[in-house]
Parts: structure tokens; sequence; C-alpha cells
């Protein structure tokens, strides 16, 4: 009998301990999820708080321009800033269409005032694009070419070979989410030289003859030298 009662208690008091021990354990539980999920709110409110760079290119600063070495872009581009555009046009003086689309090019700085660098990168001959490994880092295959950057990364490309400011001009406030610039009469009548040359320096078309030569030699060894 009393080993019995003895037991009982035992139990009881088992019982109650196993029942305190689980609402204790309920209890810190509750406090650890909370203060995760506080650090947790915590750490999105403090995401969404911090500062973002602004959508588009920066207005900090005059806009600048330059005629810059494929080195040299490469160099510039690695150490600009996340919201620094800079706008570049490969080009060729001794290429036509170079020439033809420089002066809608060179508009630019005069309607974007603010935050852009304009800059020029000279190919001395289109054909040669393909071969360089300057223009090639680029993508760029041919003149004219233009790239906007934002910091180190292309964000546009335009592939219009039209010559035509209106849509150059669209183009580049779509993209650069700076505003618009509106043409006045004088802008049409003033055609700025910078940063791109605007006349057409001849050079003897290396490229051509050597194609023409190639194709007269292919033809003279099949006339002299037929197979048999």
């Amino acid at each position: 009998m009393r080993v019995s009662f003895v037991l009982f208690l035992s139990l009881v008091n088992y019982c109650r301990a196993t029942d305190v021990f689980f609402k204790l354990f309920d209890r810190t539980s509750h406090a650890q999820c909370t203060l995760v999920e506080n650090q947790s709110f915590n750490s999105i409110v403090e995401y969404l708080a911090a500062p973002r760079p602004p959508p588009g290119c920066s207005t900090k600063g005059s806009t600048t321009t330059t005629i810059i070495t494929p080195r040299g872009l490469h160099d510039h581009l690695k150490e600009a800033p996340k919201t620094k555009c800079t706008l570049v046009m490969f080009f060729s003086s001794s290429c036509h269409f170079s020439m033809r689309f420089s002066p809608y090019y060179n508009r630019i700085p005069i309607g974007y005032p603010n935050g852009l660098l304009v800059a020029g990168v000279e190919i001395e001959r289109s054909w040669v694009a393909e071969l360089s490994p300057g223009p090639a880092e680029f993508g760029v295959l041919g003149t004219p070419t233009v790239i906007l950057f934002q910091g180190r990364k292309e964000i546009a490309r335009y592939n219009n070979s039209d010559p035509n400011f209106e849509q150059l001009n669209s183009w580049m406030h779509k993209h650069s989410k700076l505003p618009l610039y509106e043409i006045d009469e004088k802008d049409e009548i003033d055609v700025p030289s910078e940063p791109i040359p605007t006349e057409l320096t001849k050079t003897f078309p290396y490229g051509v003859w050597i194609s023409y030569i190639s194709l007269a030699l292919v033809i003279f060894v099949r006339k002299c030298f037929p197979q048999t």
C-alpha cells in the first residue's frame, strides 16, 4: 500500500514538472519567434527605407565632350559612378556615313547640358573595326555606332542608320530619362563641330583595292592554271 502511494506521488510530481517544463519551453519559443519576426521586419523596413540611385542618368555636373581611345573609354567606364552616363560615338573621319551623322550627334551636349560625357572614338577605317580588339570589346563592327552607358553598363544602342536628329533626340530622352531637348531655330542653323569632326577626310581605299587585287589574282590563277 505504501509503495503504491509513493509511486502515485512520484507520478504526480513528474507530471507537474513536465507541465512546467513545456510551459517554459512554449514561452521561450514564442519569445524567440517574436524576436526573429521583429528582426526580419526591421531589416525589411531598413531595406525599403535605404536610399536608391535615381532612375536614369544623373544630372550632376556639366556635360563635357572629348575624343577618347578605346583603352581610355574602357578605363573611364571602369571608374565611372553607377548613375554617370557616357554617350559614345564610334566613327571614322573617312566614312561619309559618320560625317553625315556627326552634326546631329554634336547637338547632344547643347540639348543635354548636365550630367553627361559625350565622347567620340575614332576608328581609322570602318572595316578595321572587325579586326581591332578595342572597338570589338564594345561590340562595334562598323561606323557610325552610338552607345549609351550608365556606369560601366551599356543601356542602349542607336541602330538607326538614317541621320535624323528627332529620332536621335527621342532615343536619348527615352533611355537617359533626361528632359527632352526642345529644338529651336538657332540650333537648326548652328552646327557644332565638336566632339566629332564634320568634314570628310579623303583617304586611299586600301580595303577596296585589296579586295580587287585578291579577286584579280584568283581569276588569273584559275585561267592560267586550269584544273585538269
